[in-house]
């Protein structure tokens, strides 16, 4: 039947199986956030060094930066076909227009006169207490809203201040999803949030990838970083349109209190330039 022949499966399930079992079974092969395919030795290399498949696509929103990549990419999948951009799909209705809102960050003149760069992220973004409390007073105003929304953070420690000065300023106890949290957890805490049973949620870089929530009306990028992969894929968990939004708010903040995190910032704005939200 046709069901039989469409199988669904993660990576991480698929390289269990004897490849004598599909190597030639399969005409065409799926495969979502395809930029995961960055080596010649990777487990999806080995997946698909083992497939004789002759219709391959991949779906990505994050562009190969390395040679590596494009080779292994264009050899293992074939050559790009065609490209959309976030704002041209937004045009074109297929997902929400994304509205930037940068914030300027407050912080200790004390912090420019540190020199390591953990030094710097540790009391620049994550334990400075000043910005946390910009970020739970945004919440709070998207709250008193009925909004729903997804901050972002890099450091566990960054989101249990995060949470707790939420919980300190308006008694609201956000959940955090955390790479170690188990995935039933994780399940549950996604459908409460798609049924707007929970406004607010704190999550690490384990969220940014493959976590469809149609309904987020705002994401908050707390981080700072210069990862575009993290901020395309942070920023694409609020991009889904559905019939009661067409926009999703990003909360970028600019970190100005040192060089190396105006450095990360200017990396940041590069990426919304690229995409023309500025």
């Amino acid at each position: 039947s046709l069901h039989d022949a469409l199988p669904i499966s993660t990576m991480q399930s698929f390289i269990k199986i004897d490849p004598q079992n599909y190597i030639d079974y399969y005409d065409g092969v799926l495969l979502d956030e395809c930029h995961h395919l960055q080596s010649e030795k990777s487990t999806y290399s080995t997946i698909f060094k083992n497939l004789l498949a002759p219709i391959r696509l991949g779906f990505t929103a994050t562009t190969r930066t390395t040679d590596e990549a494009i080779l292994v990419n264009e050899g293992l999948l074939g050559p790009v076909i065609e490209t959309t951009t976030i704002q041209e799909a937004a045009e074109l209705g297929i997902l929400a227009k994304p509205k930037l809102k940068l914030i300027k960050a407050k912080y200790n003149p004390s912090i420019t006169d540190l020199r390591k760069y953990a030094d710097v992220y540790t009391y620049g973004i994550v334990k400075n207490e000043q910005r946390t409390k910009q970020i739970a007073e945004i919440v709070q105003d998207f709250y008193g809203q009925n909004k729903t929304g997804l901050i972002f953070v890099t450091q566990i420690e960054h989101g249990k201040l995060i949470i707790a000065e939420i919980k300190n300023l308006f008694q609201y106890k956000a959940p955090f999803i955390q790479g170690e949290m188990p995935y039933e957890i994780r399940e549950e805490i996604k459908t409460k949030l798609i049924k707007n049973k929970i406004k607010i949620c704190v999550a690490t870089t384990s969220w940014r990838e493959g976590v469809d929530i149609p309904n987020l009306d705002y994401v908050i990028l707390s981080g700072g970083g210069k990862s575009e992969i993290q901020t395309l894929q942070g920023i694409g968990r609020g991009l889904r349109k559905t019939k009661d939004k067409d926009s999703v708010i990003i909360v970028d903040f600019l970190d100005l209190s040192h060089n190396y995190l105006i450095r990360q910032t200017g990396e940041r704005l590069a990426v919304y330039s690229d995409n023309n939200w500025l």
